[in-house]
């Protein structure tokens, strides 16, 4: 009697479990996909950022450091005009040194402004070695790995015409790739997104929070690697990290789980709100502009235009200092 109680009420909660696995699973893969599109619109947003100020932050930098000198200019008017005032000696240098206290934080949004224009440059230039770097060697990477996991591809099939398949603990690619092996570059890049997934899934604290210490530090790789286009690093990393996670079925699997779903519904709220909040500021509200070559024009001309009346006020005072001065 008490066994068939027990078995009873095993058979009870057995779909409930294997529903809670289930639902568990899905938000894992659904906070996975949100953290890939977190981490990738940071990657666009860096690269927006970057087209940004080679197409007109660079000019909007000179409007700056133009606009600062003439406040300043200004105000050494103005202070040489008080001391003629109250007939008191004339002494530039101090002039300078009081000009240069008062004009610090000033200085310091010209620099800020400049290094951000200067890691505009640096990066531009990393993607186009990465480009030379990566490029021809990354599709012949993909190409062998593919060709080793099932024989030559010819539209995801081998010589034979089957389609091409792993067996054992590896993952079935025809499935992977939707029914056929990736083709050139959109195809590389198909993968790569499918693999950085994968180990997202894997290695963010996030969705797997019993990540250590060496699983973070694979995880910053694969970061860089899939910012970078280092097909061939990210291939290495998805080699390490491609089992997937399993659920301990132990006595307190169903608690452990109603936790973890609990956790996973808040992370993936979360990650929403973050995402929302990226598109709504700069650099993301620019992707339409920088990719306007009309936009961006107007404004390079409206710039130009505005830093000729800056030189000309520029040139004016100048001069007025050095009829004040002499």
């Amino acid at each position: 009697m008490d066994n068939n109680a027990e078995a009873s009420r095993g058979l009870a909660v057995y779909p409930y479990y294997e529903n809670l696995k289930t639902e568990v699973e899905k938000l894992r893969n659904e906070l996975s996909a949100l953290v890939l599109e977190h981490n990738e619109l940071e990657i666009e947003c860096k690269n927006i950022e970057m087209e940004y100020m080679l197409a007109i932050g660079w000019l909007e930098n000179k409007v700056l450091e133009i606009e600062v000198d003439v406040l300043r200019l200004k105000r050494e008017v103005d202070m040489i005009q008080a001391l003629i005032n109250l007939q008191k000696e004339l002494d530039l240098n101090r002039i300078e040194d009081d000009l240069d206290a008062e004009f610090a934080g000033f200085r310091a949004k010209v620099d800020e402004q400049a290094e951000r224009e200067r890691g505009a440059r640096s990066r531009r230039d990393r993607q186009d070695r990465n480009r030379a770097e990566y490029g021809q060697r990354n599709r012949r990477a993909w190409e062998d790995y593919f060709r080793r996991q099932g024989g030559e591809h010819a539209g995801g099939k081998h010589k034979g015409g089957e389609t091409s398949r792993q067996t054992g603990e590896n993952a079935d690619w025809g499935s992977f790739f939707g029914g056929q092996s990736p083709q050139g570059d959109e195809g590389a890049a198909a993968w790569a997104r499918k693999m950085y997934r994968s180990i997202v899934k894997a290695l963010h604290p996030d969705v797997n929070p019993e990540i250590g210490e060496a699983g973070l530090n694979l995880l910053r790789k694969a970061n860089a690697a899939y910012e970078d286009g280092d097909l061939e690093s990210l291939q290495l990393y998805f080699e390490a990290v491609k089992k997937s996670l399993e659920t301990d079925d132990g006595p307190d699997a169903i608690s452990q789980l109603l936790e973890e779903k609990e956790r996973l519904i808040s992370l993936v709220e979360k990650t929403k709100a973050m995402i929302t909040a990226i598109k709504a500021k700069f650099p993301y509200t620019a992707k339409a502009f920088v990719s306007d070559p009309e936009k961006v024009a107007s404004r390079k001309a409206e710039l130009d235009s505005h830093i000729e009346e800056l030189n000309d006020a520029l040139d004016a005072f100048k001069k007025k200092i050095m009829e004040m001065a002499g």
